[in-house]
């Protein structure tokens, strides 16, 4: 990526590796459900069948393979997670980075907040082009994503080396300074 004036964000180690750790944690809890006896099992004053629990434990555990896959990913790469310069952002902070985003075809920010994750989307002028990108499974949670927040491009600080705060306000200096008027 060319530019000046240009601000590297490295990858946070130390939060892929809680993420990894937290994944398997799950995934082996999600597995055990598997050894339950076959009879009802109280559930919130209601009851609910190994069956559907089960069910519900696949889905689950096949999140938690891939954040576990994507987290044992990324604690190898040793590209940075973020870079700003005066051309556009570089995002390679997660298995759906957006990759090359020129400050020119960004329109406007919002924050989604998931219980106490906050989550930076990135509006665009052409949202189509970026739900585009990738292998099918990207193109599809970039989809979801479009359908979500309205936008198929968002980066979280959870694998980046800075909070939300610092990340909200980086990228909006640099889009105020770089962007389109």
């Amino acid at each position: 990526m060319y530019g000046t004036d240009e601000k590297i964000i490295a990858l946070d180690k130390k939060k892929l590796r809680s993420t990894v750790i937290i994944s398997y944690s799950f995934i082996i809890v999600i597995f055990l459900t598997f050894f339950l006896e076959d009879r009802k099992i109280p559930w919130l004053g209601q009851y609910i069948s190994p069956f559907i629990l089960q069910a519900l434990g696949v889905l689950c555990a096949l999140f938690f393979i891939a954040c576990a896959a994507i987290g044992s990913i990324k604690l190898t790469d040793n590209k940075p997670g973020l870079i700003l310069n005066s051309t556009g952002l570089l995002d390679n902070s997660s298995g759906l980075s957006a990759g090359i985003i020129p400050w020119h075809e960004i329109v406007g920010f919002d924050v989604f907040q998931l219980q106490s994750l906050k989550i930076l989307i990135i509006k665009v002028r052409d949202p189509q082009k970026y739900i585009l990108r990738g292998n099918p499974l990207q193109r599809l949670f970039n989809w979801i994503n479009f359908k979500l927040c309205d936008s198929p491009i968002s980066i979280t600080p959870e694998s980046l080396n800075l909070n939300f705060e610092e990340l909200e306000e980086m990228i909006t200096r640099y889009h105020t300074k770089y962007g389109v008027k």
